[in-house]
């Protein structure tokens, strides 16, 4: 990488340019070789007739440095020569915190690249399963023009939301082009699957009191995680239906709200191989031997789960969670299983001034609270088999927010959804988690890897997820069960919060490591002390106010986020490290969920469950699954997650193939597989280049 010297543009003053970069104090030692970028305009801007005859007279110039047009490859190559590896510096760690609003400033577009991100990496995966299996044609033109529009909204003010309001009509336009053309691929890809899978109830021939529900799990890991399947399942059947897996095992569902006013949904907990599918059927049969299963609320199947909500209080087997009557926030999370109070306080919503620009420029933080959302209106907004959802509307000024904390009754998960109705100016809302957990480090994905942040309170940019962990303190007294040895739950509705007392925080012995981590689909600032990790939901300055220009409220000039936006984060506290919580995959689970697809009973050649690719350890992701640019092999790229080495291992079980690379901490691997005759495996670099040795 090679630090730009004072700006990327030059405007009309290039000459003056020149003088100053020749002189630019931060050279290495020695260093002949120099950038000088110029243009009028953002990013490099355009070149002037002026600068190029400004450029040509300073080659002529024996009282100018020895200046020539290049490119960035002519001046890598040129320094590259004149030092050694050892003599080139390395810098560790995130290089400058430049406009840190840039990191919250317009949600839709920070939601949508995120989306769209993943959507394509999914596309590019499902369409390698349809060449791997079918030999059908990878769909590479179709692709490269999504992904030539995503990349180019990354440029840096439409990415960071500090364009004018006009721009980002254009901007919705190449991500819709993008998110549609990805969409459709993935589409394709999974109805060519599913025509190849035999649905037809063992050969016997389509059965039409069966639908079936094909999930695909876009990611080569096993996934487990709540689906909808929409209406249209019942199509042909009664409306009281019942899921059974490939097995003919019922699979707990309840029906949920859908978004047709009249109409319902349904929800079931689906288990998907590594990078595969696995088909569920829908009936309405009632004369079928279902086998038990483990959890449910009928009398003729046995319950070692519970889930029971109220209007303040929600709890599973694994968590308690009660809310606060004045404000609605968390006011207890306690963690079941490892016996520790998570939360002083969380899910507070608060509104923080900020007066800055758009950019943020000169701000390290926001710190001073104008006021929170208060008086919460509570109610149960579901309770079924599968999962319970307690809602709370709470309301600051002119804006109304509705928060959603659902359990599952055989999952550790709890998923926190905002409804924002924003119609504040020229304020930041912060979503805050005062936790009890002491000596904390708190760490944050970013590319490729993760980075420890400074418990300072200032403004940080993270990706899908942020995490604090250290030390917590046991409760002695475990909480009275809601539920009696009989399964009576009416005590649920009469009981009291206990009082509870935890162990001597001076005896170390009984202190345990134990950390938080939020998962979100779209948000890339937080901030965190001591404690507390505090998100930055959203910031509502005006559109493209830059610091030199002055703010008038009397003027029309519109406002980032004002109306309505969901919000999506996923809470989990954990025992130990987030390394051994797995958090980075189950971010990845978060952003790139299960799809479902339904389908009619017919025959086919594929069996009812199937994984295509799988990579262990848990400490690897594969991000990658596609088909070589200029060639038919794949490319699959992967890398470390955790800090440590190890060995990754890629099977391929329909085809019984696998590989194993040897990668280091935070690696990320580039390998490209020749699919003729036998498949060979051979290491290349990010531009799927040969220079690396065969395996």
């Amino acid at each position: 990488a090679s630090c730009i010297p004072f700006s990327y543009g030059s405007g009309e003053n290039l000459r003056e340019k020149m003088m100053s970069v020749a002189k630019w104090r931060f050279k290495l030692k020695g260093q002949r070789e120099l950038l000088c970028f110029y243009g009028v305009g953002d990013h490099g801007g355009g070149p002037t007739k002026k600068n190029i005859e400004e450029i040509i007279r300073a080659m002529k110039d024996p009282k100018m440095p020895n200046v020539r047009f290049s490119k960035l490859e002519d001046y890598i190559k040129a320094f590259l020569n004149s030092y050694q590896e050892d003599e080139i510096p390395v810098i560790e760690g995130d290089l400058q915190h430049h406009s840190r609003g840039c990191y919250s400033a317009h949600s839709e577009v920070k939601f949508l690249n995120r989306e769209i991100e993943h959507t394509l990496m999914t596309a590019e995966r499902l369409s390698t399963i349809g060449s791997l299996l079918f030999g059908q044609v990878y769909p590479k033109e179709e692709l490269n023009l999504a992904w030539e529009n995503l990349l180019f909204n990354q440029f840096h003010d439409v990415l960071a939301g500090t364009c004018i309001k006009e721009a980002y009509e254009e901007v919705r336009d190449r991500y819709g082009l993008s998110r549609y053309i990805g969409s459709n691929v993935v589409n394709k890809a999974i109805q060519r699957i599913a025509k190849k899978i035999d649905t037809s109830r063992s050969g016997r021939g389509a059965d039409p009191a069966y639908r079936y529900v094909l999930v695909v799990n876009p990611l080569p890991w096993e996934v487990e995680a709540p689906i909808h399947v929409t209406s249209g399942v019942r199509r042909g059947l009664g409306e009281k239906i019942k899921f059974l897996n490939e097995k003919g095992e019922e699979v707990l569902s309840q029906n949920v709200l859908s978004g047709e006013v009249g109409n319902y949904e349904h929800l079931f907990i689906a288990k998907v191989p590594a990078l595969g599918y696995r088909c569920y059927s829908a009936t309405d049969r009632r004369d079928i031997l279902v086998p038990q299963h483990p959890a449910s609320d009928r009398r003729d199947i046995p319950v070692p789960h519970h889930l029971l909500v109220s209007t303040d209080k929600i709890e599973n087997d694994f968590w308690i969670i009660e809310l606060d009557p004045s404000f609605g926030y968390i006011r207890r999370l306690f963690d079941k299983e490892n016996k520790v109070e998570v939360l002083n306080k969380g899910g507070v919503l608060s509104v923080m001034v900020d007066n800055s620009d758009t950019w943020s420029h000169g701000v390290k933080g926001y710190r001073i609270e104008e006021g929170q959302f208060s008086n919460p209106e509570r109610k149960v907004y579901e309770k079924g088999e599968v999962r319970a959802t307690l809602q709370t509307t709470t309301f600051f000024a002119s804006s109304k927010i509705e928060q959603f904390i659902s359990l599952y009754r055989d999952l550790r998960r709890i998923d926190y959804t905002l409804w924002v109705n924003w119609q504040e100016r020229y304020k930041t809302l912060k979503l805050i988690f005062a936790t009890n957990i002491e000596e904390g480090k708190a760490y944050c994905e970013i590319p490729y890897g993760s980075i420890e942040r400074p418990l300072k309170g200032e403004e940080e940019p993270a990706q899908q997820w942020i995490d604090l962990s250290g030390k917590v303190s046991r409760v002695v007294h475990s909480p009275q069960s809601t539920v009696d040895s009989k399964g009576d739950r009416s005590a649920f509705r009469h009981e009291c919060r206990s009082v509870f007392r935890c162990e001597d925080k001076s005896k170390s012995s009984r202190r345990i490591t134990y950390g938080l981590a939020i998962i979100n689909n779209g948000k890339y600032g937080f901030d965190v002390t001591k404690g507390t990790l505090r998100l930055t939901v959203l910031r509502s300055p005006a559109y493209a106010h830059h610091d030199d220009a002055r703010y008038s409220s009397s003027l029309p000039y519109p406002i980032i986020d004002q109306g309505i936006q969901t919000i999506r984060y996923l809470l989990i506290p954990h025992l130990k490290g987030w390394e051994e919580a797995g958090i980075p995959r189950k971010a990845w689970e978060f952003n790139s969920p299960l799809i479902t697809h339904q389908e009619s009973s017919h025959q086919g050649e594929l069996p009812l469950s199937l994984s295509i690719m799988r990579v262990e350890p848990e400490n690897v992701i594969v991000s990658v699954l596609k088909v070589a640019e200029i060639s038919d092999a794949l490319i699959v790229r992967g890398y470390e997650t955790d800090g440590r080495d190890c060995i990754m291992k890629l099977t391929f079980p329909y085809w019984s193939k696998s590989f194993e690379f040897k990668l280091g901490a935070y690696e990320i691997k580039t390998i490209r597989i020749e699919r003729e005759k036998r498949w060979k495996a051979k290491e290349v670099n990010l531009l799927e280049e040969d220079g690396y040795k065969n395996f």
